[in-house]
């Protein structure tokens, strides 16, 4: 591929760089100045002299190298390295399990006695349907109330969404911060969440989120970014 790039351009991949005959024999090491900081390289670098009689192939071929390497930086210095909502289960255990009882409780003791339950009447039987309805929309307001919040490291920026229907927005520079604490319980400990605060200037917290799974990373990102931005 490299040869045949090369033939476009009338580019030689042996022999000192002059002209002959219309074409720039040019070693191959020349043009790697040219693919890594792009035509601005030229005349720039000792290895880029007499470069401006490549004909016009080659340096567009160099330009869109050195865009492609730019852009997998710019990529990788931008890429999410961390994107979360706070937990359901891992954040209250016990209560999930208690909502999970109230929905299928209801449900299974119909199913296996339905007899017995159908000679009580009709409100017994209408009291474990509501049981069921009600764990099912608590557990669903939960799991909306759980994913009205998010928290994202982008780059260098800490960005916190929350709300449903009327969204609050908050976005800090890594640079911004000035620490990041994490408390967990026994159970967080165990299930790895926790809450963290998130401190710029005074003593009171820019935003607190509680049940964010792996906290510690979340810490340990901002620090990192922060000492790299300085």
């Amino acid at each position: 591929m490299i040869r045949s790039a090369l033939a476009v351009g009338h580019v030689s991949t042996s022999g000192p760089l002059h002209a002959v005959q219309g074409r720039v024999p040019l070693p191959l090491y020349a043009l790697l100045p040219a693919l890594v900081w792009g035509e601005e390289a030229v005349g720039c670098h000792p290895l880029c002299r007499g470069l401006e009689a490549v004909p016009f192939s080659t340096r567009l071929l160099a330009n869109w190298g050195s865009s492609i390497l730019r852009g997998m930086s710019m990529s990788s210095d931008n890429e999410t390295a961390y994107d979360s909502h706070p937990a359901m289960f891992r954040n209250h255990p016990l209560g999930y399990l208690i909502l999970l009882l109230l929905i299928i409780l209801p449900v299974v003791a119909l199913l296996l006695f339905r007899e017995q339950i159908a000679g009580m009447g009709d409100f017994p039987p209408a009291l474990l349907l509501a049981a069921t309805g009600l764990g099912m929309l608590i557990m669903l307001y939960w799991y909306m109330k759980t994913r009205a919040t998010r928290l994202r490291i982008t780059g260098d920026e800490v960005h916190l969404e929350e709300g449903l229907l009327s969204k609050h927005h908050v976005d800090l520079h890594v640079g911004q911060i000035r620490a990041v604490r994490v408390f967990q319980g026994v159970l967080d400990r165990v299930f790895r969440v926790g809450r963290i605060e998130v401190f710029t200037t005074g003593d009171q917290p820019e935003f607190v989120v509680g049940g964010l799974p792996n906290p510690h990373r979340v810490r340990d990102l901002v620090r990192n970014r922060r000492g790299n931005a300085e």
